[in-house]
């Protein structure tokens, strides 16, 4: 299993708290106004999936998210608890200083709770099966949601009716991603422990490539959709002749009329109210600033516009098995199946969630116009420098008007803090108050062999049209533009689940993954060749 280590002198005990369940929201530091948002967000899915759905019954007043230095982090140890208690779910295990311990006690059921204990796992596949078939109804919810949002002339009525709105909006169209995010990382590390006949980092590999070629992730339909653009670009020289200026930002209008231009106004249409790190509300929406994407749909031309078709996961089952205990094979398939069938589930709930983000944007927006006419605050951005509650208390004169110079200093405290905590790379795990950082270094993702330049951001191009490497600290959603352009994708941290790292599985792009704080740091433009089968990779 993955190897964590907490430093010497810091107690490693206490509840685990996990990264990972939000980090395709959350790659990056967030500002206090979307740390707010999205733990509020979290805490109220949390509670509606546990209580509300399930009937868990959890202690009220939980402590279900923290955040560490601008990360939220998840409680594991709460939830694998609950679901040990009421489905006698096996809990996640870590190895910690070389120590292996379960994230929560628990104990084999005998045969009589065994039958009990399976209802309350039937309970589990039925609401996500149920939480699935609501999807497109929640996903309507929040294009609505966010439809009214922009029809908005933000009068001091207006900014209070959504203010009123967002938390309780945000929290229900959190729900089916927090309910399949959980339950994918929960099934991943059971199917994790069955593989036992061969060496962990095989292991990883196996399982990785048996989920690979999933079809119906929207990441994979951005990359489609960004190679389309690409390969009508080329069919259209004067719009090829714009993309190469650069000049995205400085007059939209001057993009040629024709199919590129149509394609685009359908792109955006459809997946404008995305972007990279989008769960930080500060950064523009693709709706807003198209520049990064037109920026990728550039890259993709100079490769060649073309995407190769799925992989095949079932042809890496046979290997998977035979390292899998024969009495234990029957679970294993159960497993590979249930995860195949909630990775779309996943990249879907998170669409939904992305429209009440883009729309939560444009209220903090025009908070921010209101709150900066009596000069409370300086600049459009200083909003996202406050709490959500906090700019609820300005919006309501709870925070009074008078008091301008400390409304003024919080802003400038917490950027301050935010600018540092946006250096850092923290641990994926939280081990009581100790951060716990990578031991492992280098897991396969995706098979496959790549190499190119390194890339840190969203549609960089390589030299002479070349393919590049994508690389991040852990690539969201957002870089789903970047695919049709890499030859290979690296990440810092992350997970092999995350919605961009399955969509570049299934279009036979080669990942590695885990590969630790050296890595967040690496320079554009080195050579980096990558192994996929195997989880290494080697500067050029």
């Amino acid at each position: 299993m993955i190897e964590f280590t907490v430093p010497a002198g810091q107690p490693d005990g206490g509840p685990l708290w996990s990264r990972t369940l939000l980090q395709p929201l959350a790659p990056g530091a967030l500002t206090p106004f979307s740390a707010s948002l999205l733990a509020e967000n979290t805490r109220r899915a949390w509670y509606a999936y546990f209580y509300d759905r399930l009937g868990f019954a959890p202690a009220l007043r939980s402590p279900v998210v923290r955040d560490y230095q601008g990360r939220p982090y998840v409680n594991l140890s709460l939830s694998a608890e609950l679901d040990a208690q009421h489905a006698g779910l096996e809990p996640v295990a870590v190895r910690v200083n070389g120590i292996t311990r379960a994230v929560a006690p628990w104990e084999k059921p005998g045969l009589l709770a065994g039958i009990k204990l399976g209802r309350g796992a039937k309970k589990i596949t039925d609401t996500l099966h149920a939480l699935a078939a609501e999807l497109d109804a929640t996903t309507r919810k929040a294009q609505t949601w966010l439809q009214r949002v922009q029809e908005m002339r933000w009068s001091q009525a207006e900014i209070l009716q959504i203010m009123e709105e967002i938390e309780r909006v945000g929290s229900a169209t959190l729900l089916p991603y927090f309910a399949v995010r959980y339950n994918l990382e929960s099934a991943y590390g059971r199917l994790l422990r069955r593989v036992t006949a061969v060496p962990f980092p095989r292991a990883v590999a196996l399982v990785n490539q048996a989920l690979a070629g999933i079809d119906g992730l929207v990441e994979v339909e951005i990359a489609r959709g960004v190679a389309d653009l690409a390969a009508a670009a080329l069919a259209e020289p004067p719009v090829l002749a714009y993309l190469h200026k650069g000049e995205f930002g400085e007059d939209p209008t001057r993009l040629p009329t024709g199919p590129f231009a149509a394609k685009l106004a359908v792109f955006l249409a459809t997946y404008g109210h995305r972007c990279a790190d989008e769960g930080e509300i500060r950064n523009a929406r693709w709706c807003e600033d198209p520049a990064p994407l037109l920026r990728a749909v550039l890259a993709s031309a100079g490769t060649g516009a073309a995407l190769p078709s799925l992989a095949d996961g079932s042809a890496a089952m046979p290997a998977l098995l035979a390292a899998v205990d024969g009495k234990q094979r029957k679970e294993a398939q159960l497993l590979v199946q249930q995860l195949r069938q909630w990775l779309p589930w996943q990249s879907r709930a998170l669409d939904a969630y992305a429209y009440v983000l883009a729309g939560t944007r444009r209220w903090a927006q025009a908070a921010a116009h209101e709150a900066m006419s009596d000069r409370r605050l300086l600049a459009p951005d200083d909003v996202f420098f406050y709490e959500l509650e906090e700019m609820k208390e300005m919006m309501t004169g709870e925070w009074n008007v008078s008091d301008r110079s400390g409304i003024r200093a919080t802003a400038a405290g917490r950027k301050t803090d935010w600018q540092g905590f946006a250096q850092l790379v923290p641990g994926e795990l939280l081990v009581g108050n100790a951060e716990a950082t990578l031991t492992t270094h280098g897991l396969a993702g995706a098979a496959g062999q790549g190499q190119g330049a390194a890339a840190t951001a969203l549609g960089t191009a390589g030299p002479r049209g070349a393919k590049i490497v994508l690389v991040a600290v852990q690539p969201d959603a957002g870089w789903a533009g970047g695919l049709p352009s890499a030859a290979g994708l690296l990440a810092a941290q992350g997970s092999p689940l995350d919605p961009t790292m399955a969509a570049a599985a299934a279009l036979r792009i080669p990942t590695v993954y885990a590969l630790g704080q050296d890595w967040a740091s690496l320079a554009d433009g080195q050579t980096i060749l990558l192994d996929g089968d195997v989880g290494k990779v080697t500067l050029g």
